[in-house]
């Protein structure tokens, strides 16, 4: 039970991470630079935080399933 608390609270850390503040882009206050600035790919996503809410409960609910799976399986061998 610990490492499944361990497990989704490390997902919820990891999505909380603010993904656009990382993506490559040159710096229009600094030196000059011969990049233009990134824009991201169409996606079809407006906003990524539903794809990340949506990977966090398919995660959760996989790591449940795998909990019950081997809860199930130690049961039925030690019969």
């Amino acid at each position: 039970m610990r490492k499944l608390f361990s497990a989704t609270l490390a997902a919820i850390l990891i999505s909380a991470i603010n993904v656009s503040s990382v993506l490559a882009s040159g710096n229009p206050y600094g030196p000059y630079n011969p990049y233009e600035p990134h824009e991201p790919l169409p996606t079809g996503f407006g906003d990524t935080n539903t794809f990340y809410l949506v990977a966090l409960v398919a995660f959760t609910v996989g790591m449940i399933i795998l909990a019950i799976a081997k809860d199930l399986k130690g049961k039925q061998s030690a019969v």
